[in-house]
């Protein structure tokens, strides 16, 4: 039925919204058009291609309860509340709460195609009556989350489901497969011979994993049976592990998994039913921001035809799953597409060293030490720990750490890069001060350290910048203290600790900081929000004269600019902005060397020191509110588009000619010489890679969900760009925005190694692929 043929009906919409469904598990946009009153309305589902995906009326009866009636949509049948015998049985109504008796399988119901079971439903939850078919019981949590359950799941007798020993069966005759004991309909009619896998019993039914041979890609969850309908054929196998049933039909495994794991399974009745777990991996950090990392134990199964990865609680309880097979995937507790079908690469470690905090990223090799960022994955103020610590490049020994807690990260190395300076603010018995400390890098010693003591409430804000072995601590006071609101710059040799010099600035500045990048000047810039009223400053390291300056300019933020390998800092300079531009200046003398076009809703994201990437909004998706993106590859040598694309391009690398990088997630590869796309990768979520051992290293990171496995990192074919493999036991997670200098920090070839961090608290190397 088309829109002009239900506005013929049932007169004009009086409402439109979107919101979103789940389907597969994944969420969907859809437009749901609303006809009629409260009192009696229709609501109807469509695509954003314009199909049919559900639609239910509700009314009220002669004495006011409130009834729901679903009309018949592709292979379903239409039904009604009124269809629906338990639920009149039992007192269960539509907008009443429900109680869930026992955890139960979650359908999604779309398309007019038989129910599937996507995920599982607790009952521990609290739950209100939505929708009620002849069957089943839409119902809605306290979240806002709906899943279609059978309704007998929410009388008391499903509170007397036992668990048994699994159990192989066999139809006696043509055996139709009840939603639950004595069920209005069937999920399917089975052949006489056909198996099923009995796990449950409830009085003369048993509770079966019945696979759907016909149709794999619409498993259901637990069905039931008739005891004197089936023929007991012995004990079922541990699927993952019995070596007869390790290559079973994936439609077998689908079908036990979907019925069987359900919340809080303990791990002895997994095992029972699936056997040992062909690989143990750690979990995403468990602990609180404030505490050591810690992780539990995540299982793999995986044959050449499935694959299920679960998640424990602390006491060893079923958290979460994803499973996969020829019909896609399902999950509990879960959202967000899995990474590819690809089986698991162990990895031989040259070694591999657990940190205090979860993530963590390579910043810099300098000499034998790696400096390593460790990040508790805090977001929206509930950032509490972070640190920079230096390990041994040959062993993975921690040579040194130094603790900011939750305060600014304020550091940067000199000229040599044999010195590390840090600012750090502390409170001891009430009184606030900030510490200046140099660290020989080799070995971590104190090569001096001076405490900075203000009066409480006088200090505004306080930042570093180090310069030519200076380390520029600039200082801006309240209006209330003695200094009126004044801001001072002084500076200190890094070597020896002297202090040379201290000038006063103009009201509201900002010294620009930056941590690796050692720029001839010390910049400052005039606190502003308007690029047209920004100024840029450039004081002299040595002696804090002032060298130049620049009005009308703001520095380049992330919102306009990335440029996350820190390719175009190697200029000796650094990216401003006016109100339309996008300018690199010559740090030496403040001269402008290349200009970019900024219009509005744009950022560019660099390559490396000969292209960049534009990005820039559109406004034509198929919802008013959608924003898209086009992207442009940029030759800064010409200022010229090579291509422009639709879609989000970034993480790009040259490499021999061929430009590696992702679009909208997906990694590709683009020939520069010969102007053509190379491949593009079955990723979904990629983010930065590199280059090792001839094959292409991904760490594929989705930033809006945590997954079992999409945020792995994948070994892909550098010819073809086909995943091969997934490393194991690599996790690579994003927090509330992970600034992308850090995330390049996940994977770094230096010197012929591959250097590999993680969301869960490892970062190691390794000199070889498996």
């Amino acid at each position: 039925m088309s829109a002009k043929q239900l506005d013929v009906i049932f007169g004009p919409v009086t409402d439109v919204k979107e919101t979103y469904i789940s389907i597969n598990n994944m969420a969907h946009k859809v437009k749901l058009e609303l006809y009629g009153t409260p009192d009696a309305q229709l609501m109807v589902y469509w695509s954003g291609e314009g199909r049919l995906l559900h639609a239910v009326f509700y009314d009220n009866d002669a004495v006011g309860e409130r009834r729901s009636y679903l009309p018949a949509l592709g292979g379903m049948q239409a039904s009604s509340s009124g269809n629906n015998r338990v639920a009149r049985n039992n007192g269960i109504a539509l907008d009443q709460p429900a109680t869930l008796y026992a955890d139960a399988s979650g359908y999604e119901w779309w398309g007019g195609e038989r129910p599937i079971a996507a995920t599982l439903v607790k009952s521990s939850l609290k739950y209100r009556v939505i929708t009620l078919s002849d069957d089943f019981a839409e119902l809605e949590e306290e979240t806002g989350y709906r899943y279609w359950v059978p309704v007998w799941y929410l009388t008391k007798a499903a509170s007397d489901i036992q668990e048994i020993s699994p159990l192989v069966m066999q139809a006696s005759g043509e055996l139709p497969v009840s939603w639950y004991p004595e069920s209005e309909g069937h999920a399917m009619l089975l052949k006489r011979g056909s198996v099923l896998y009995a796990y449950r019993r409830y009085g003369d039914w048993y509770g079966v994993a019945a696979p759907d041979r016909d149709n794999p890609d619409r498993q259901p969850g637990l069905l039931w049976v008739r005891k004197d309908q089936l023929v007991s054929m012995g004990k079922a196998p541990a699927w993952y592990s019995d070596v007869k049933s390790k290559e079973a039909a994936s439609e077998v495994l689908s079908a036990v998994v979907r019925s069987e794991l359900l919340p809080f399974v303990p791990q002895k009745r997994v095992r029972e039913i699936l056997g040992e777990p062909n690989f143990v991996e750690a979990s995403e950090n468990v602990a609180q921001y404030d505490q050591k990392a810690r992780t539990l134990p995540v299982w793999r199964y995986e044959n050449a035809k499935t694959q299920l990865v679960i998640s424990w609680s602390e006491d060893g309880k079923l958290s979460n799953y994803q499973f996969r097979d020829v019909a896609g995937f399902s999950s509990f507790g879960l959202t967000g597409v899995p990474g590819p079908f690809v089986p698991s690469q162990p990895v031989d470690w040259d070694w591999r060293y657990r940190s205090d905090l979860a993530y963590n990223f390579l910043i810099d090799r300098i000499g034998n030490v790696l400096l390593v960022a460790g990040e508790d994955g805090g977001f929206s103020g509930m950032h509490e720990n972070s640190n920079l610590y230096a390990l041994d490049s040959d062993t993975g020994r921690k040579i040194w750490q130094f603790d900011f807690g939750h305060e600014a990260h304020f550091y940067g190395l000199s000229s040599d890069r044999k010195n590390i300076m840090f600012l750090k603010r502390s409170v001891k018995d009430g009184e606030e001060f900030y510490k200046l400390q140099s660290l020989q890098i080799s070995t971590g010693t104190t090569v001096w350290e001076k405490t900075l003591r203000f009066k409480p409430g006088v200090l505004w804000n306080i930042s570093l910048a180090v310069s030519d072995d200076i380390a520029a601590v600039l200082s801006q006071f309240t209006m209330d203290s003695e200094q009126k609101g004044q801001s001072f710059l002084e500076g200190w040799n890094m070597k020896t600790g002297k202090h040379l010099w201290k000038v006063k600035l103009p009201d509201s500045s900002e010294v620009s900081y930056t941590s690796i990048a050692n720029q001839p000047v010390v910049l400052v810039q005039s606190n502003s929000d308007s690029a047209n009223d920004g100024e840029l400053r450039g004081y002299s390291p040595s002696s804090g004269k002032m060298l130049w300056t620049l009005h009308g300019r703001r520095l380049a933020g992330e919102r306009e600019l990335v440029d996350a390998q820190q390719s175009t800092q190697k200029w000796r300079g650094f990216w401003t902005r006016t109100t339309d531009k996008l300018i690199f200046v010559d740090a030496a003398n403040g001269h402008d060397r290349l200009t970019l076009d900024l219009p509005a809703d744009t950022r560019y994201s660099v390559i490396d020191d000969r292209y960049v990437f534009k990005n820039q909004e559109t406004d034509n998706g198929p919802f008013p509110d959608d924003v898209e993106l086009n992207s442009s590859l940029v030759d800064l040598q010409t200022g010229q588009s090579v291509w422009t694309v639709s879609g989000k391009a970034e993480y790009g690398e040259r490499m021999d000619g061929v430009l590696f990088y992702t679009l909208d997630g997906k990694p590709m590869a683009y020939d520069l010489n010969n102007g053509r796309q190379l491949w593009d990768s079955d990723l979904v979520t990629a983010g930065p890679s590199v280059t090792y051992n001839g094959k292409r290293i991904n760490a594929s990171i989705n930033t809006n969900i945590q997954s079992t496995d999409a945020n792995g990192v994948y070994v892909m074919d550098s010819r073809n760009g086909q995943a091969e493999g997934r490393l194991l036991d690599v996790r690579v997670g994003y927090y509330d925005f992970t600034p992308e200098q850090l995330m390049a920090g996940y994977l770094r070839v230096i010197k012929g190694k591959l250097y590999v961090g993680s969301s869960n608290g490892y970062f190691g190397r390794l000199s070889k692929l498996r």
